[in-house]
């Protein structure tokens, strides 16, 4: 699940079509997915795109 949102960090989330690729319903995902990040998948994918913009600035691209 989380692998799934950092390869696809730079596509719009999609909450019901990752439950549905990983075979849970949107409430389970919400649930499980929190117990081990401690955010919402929404919190995470912004995470990641905020990582991934402070990278570009540090490369200088």
């Amino acid at each position: 699940m989380i692998s799934v949102l950092k390869d696809r960090f730079a596509e719009p989330l999609r909450v019901r079509q990752l439950a549905e690729d990983v075979n849970m319903s949107e409430s389970a995902l919400y649930h499980s997915f929190k117990q081990v990040t401690y955010m919402s998948p929404l919190q995470f994918q912004k995470k990641l795109r905020l990582h991934e913009a402070r990278l570009l600035m540090l490369r200088g691209a």
